[in-house]
Formats: C-alpha cells, structure tokens, sequence
C-alpha cells in the first residue's frame, strides 16, 4: 500500500529578542571560553601549531554593527527605543590574534580565530521576533567585516614588522660600527707593540 500523504516541513519557531541576545552572548562566551582554554591552535598554511597561551594571544571585540542596530531602532521602533536596544541582539564579533616568535626571530602574527554573530535586524525589531534563518547574504556580509577586521589586523602585524626591521638594520649596522672601532682599536695596539718592539731594538743596538 502506497502512502500519498505529503508531510510539510516542519517551520522554525519565533525566536524573540531576548532569546537571540542570550544565544547570541552564550555562542560568543563558548568560544571565548574555547580559545582560552585551548593550549595551541592549528594554522592549515603552513601545517603547524602554535601555542595559543595569554602571552601569545590578543584578543578584540567587534562592536561595530551595534551602531547599526540603533540606526534601524531609531527608523522603525514607534515607542520604547532604549528597552527594544537593551532587548536586541547587537550582532557583535570576537577576533583572536595569535603571535609566535621563534628563536633570534621577529614576533610575527601565526593564527586569527574568529566568530561573529547575525539576526534579523529589522525585523526584530518591528515585531519582536523572527523565524527566519540567517540569509546567505547575511553570511556573506560577516564573512566581508571578517575580512576587513583579519586584513587591519594583517597591516597591524606588517607595520610592527617593519618596524622591527628597521630596528634589526640600525641594530646590525651599530654592531658592524662597533666591530670597526674594535679592529681599529687592534690595530692601533698593534702598531703601538711594534713601535715599542723598534724602540727596544734601536736601544740595544746603541
């Protein structure tokens, strides 16, 4: 016997605001907690791991899209402003910089771990809860601010660069100056030995 009856995929339940700020704030402390916890992180470049300790590890928070939820509060919430604000997700992000020095080597940025979180904005704002699941669209625009964030992160870590290199160079060519001034110093004692050796020789001749 053949069975015709059509089964509807089940539809998401409503998440309201309170519920998305509290996964929101859960999603971001787990992987803190995780990073924190994680003695040495995996870099898939270069196949190596590095020790992930607080002396290697910065951590930065991305508050930059709370400005844009009180941008949207401010357009479409009709009363209530600063309590829907307190209610609303922030879609706020979490980068870890993890620096390695090597052995006469300059500290240099090995792994960023990052995570951020998304919602419905908008519409959370106008009725107070959504069902929808995050658009591609939605991913795509995190995964850019990501980006922006890594690429800072990234001239960050060149400039210090940089700047180390030009130490190593003034360092390099002070201890190339020091070396001449010790080899002139050599030589000098030299000759002042065979200036003194001469002395003594025309003495005894007399």
């Amino acid at each position: 016997m053949v069975n015709s009856r059509v089964y509807r995929k089940a539809e998401p339940e409503p998440v309201d605001r309170k519920t998305a700020l509290v996964r929101e704030e859960g999603f971001l402390e787990r992987f803190t907690g995780n990073i924190n916890n994680t003695p040495a992180i995996f870099n898939p470049l270069d196949g190596k791991f590095y020790d992930a300790s607080v002396r290697n590890r910065v951590m930065r928070t991305l508050d930059d899209r709370s400005q844009d939820v009180k941008v949207l509060i401010r357009k479409h919430a009709e009363r209530d402003l600063m309590k829907t604000y307190e209610e609303m997700p922030k879609n706020p992000g979490v980068v870890f910089e993890i620096w390695h020095q090597q052995m006469f080597a300059n500290r240099q940025l090995r792994v960023v771990a990052a995570a951020a979180s998304t919602s419905p904005t908008e519409e959370m704002i106008r009725r107070g809860s959504s069902a929808n699941p995050a658009r591609p669209e939605d991913l795509k625009r995190v995964a850019e601010e990501l980006k922006v964030q890594a690429d800072a992160v990234q001239k960050e870590a060149d400039a210090l660069k940089k700047q180390a290199d030009q130490k190593q160079k003034q360092a390099d060519e002070l201890k190339k100056k020091v070396d001449d001034m010790k080899q002139k110093a050599a030589d000098m004692k030299k000759k002042a030995d065979e200036l003194k050796k001469h002395a003594a020789d025309m003495e005894k001749k007399q």
